[in-house]
């Protein structure tokens, strides 16, 4: 009985193949801006490499509930170039939000989420109020996904980043 509880207590904690930041609501209700989204295990920032297209470089793969247009895809938030950002569909009212596949066999579980919001244009009211950080090993996102971090009215002091622990 006592090696089956060592065993238990030596699981390994889930990983997850596809992060999800889900935006509920923003500071003024409206489109949504993201400047950078990081995902953080101890000291490692995902994704390690900086994507310069929604495919690119292989594995990641960035997926978005919508975009304002082409130049706002939501690979920008996961280039760590806070001049560059992703923003939502005008005058679409949420919720929103960007994905990042890791690939096959890549599966981490983070700890943290480092969120830059907006930091090219100032304006906070565009800012993600209502966040969750989700993960999944389908891709679904359809109740198979694990809840790993939730934030409620989430006030903006400066576009940031701001680092969210688990």
């Amino acid at each position: 009985m006592l090696s089956r509880i060592i065993m238990l207590m030596k699981a390994a904690a889930p990983t997850y193949r596809y992060l999800r930041l889900h935006i509920t609501d923003t500071v003024n209700d409206e489109y949504c801006v993201v400047a950078d989204c990081r995902f953080r295990v101890g000291a490692t920032d995902y994704p390690t490499v900086n994507m310069t297209s929604d495919t690119a470089p292989s594995p990641l793969v960035s997926t978005y509930s919508s975009r304002a247009d082409a130049t706002e895809s939501a690979w920008l938030a996961f280039d760590s170039n806070t001049a560059s950002y992703w923003r939502s569909a005008i005058p679409d009212a949420g919720p929103y939000w960007i994905s990042l596949d890791l690939g096959a066999g890549n599966g981490i579980n983070p700890t943290a989420l480092i969120l830059t919001t907006n930091a090219t244009g100032g304006d906070l009211n565009r800012s993600p109020r209502t966040f969750t950080v989700r993960g999944s090993n389908t891709g679904a996102f359809a109740g198979e996904e694990t809840i790993l971090h939730t934030e409620t009215n989430y006030t903006w002091a400066s576009a940031g980043p701001f680092t969210f622990t688990f």
